[in-house]
């Protein structure tokens, strides 16, 4: 249920390639995991490159590719690209199209509470906030990579779980 919501959250602010349906990236195609690659947002790890944190969400989709890998930094660029269109049309503060009077940074808030039982950021345990960064993983590697890419400013929360400047 997170992970719908939150997916329908994001791409609802999914700017699209001509020709490109938002619906291609929803639907579930049947590929198997030992012939494809998919991309995810996820609270990051504390450096790049650590594994990620916490999982936000998966694109339902994967992409077809030849198992074993060749040259998985393809799939870091695929999914690096796909996740800079979302960059470049949403902030924190873009309203939400799920919750009249919120904004996507509140409804993350509202997840990292129910589901990571966080209150209030920043906090002792994540000073800064929490970043946001983009993962793929690929054939039957349950690793999710990290593709370096970043979204620009941490997520902060209040205790009523509402987006503040960190």
């Amino acid at each position: 249920m997170k992970e719908v919501f939150v997916f329908a959250l994001l791409v609802a602010y999914l700017p699209l390639n001509e020709g490109q349906d938002l619906t291609d990236l929803e639907t579930v195609n049947g590929l198997e995991e030992t012939e494809s690659f998919r991309c995810g947002v996820f609270f990051s790890g504390k450096n790049k490159g650590d594994k990620p944190r916490m999982k936000i969400f998966i694109i339902p989709k994967r992409f077809e590719t030849s198992c074993p890998a060749k040259n998985p930094k393809e799939y870091e660029k695929y999914c690096g690209d796909l996740f800079n269109k979302v960059k470049s049309k949403i902030t924190w503060r873009t309203p939400s199209k799920k919750r009249s009077g919120f904004n996507v940074g509140d409804d993350l808030c509202a997840l990292v509470k129910k589901e990571a039982g966080i209150r209030k950021l920043p906090n002792k345990r994540f000073p800064r906030g929490l970043e946001v960064g983009f993962y793929y993983n690929y054939c039957s590697d349950i690793t999710w990579y990290d593709t370096g890419n970043r979204i620009k400013t941490n997520l902060c929360c209040d205790t009523n779980q509402r987006y503040v400047d960190c």
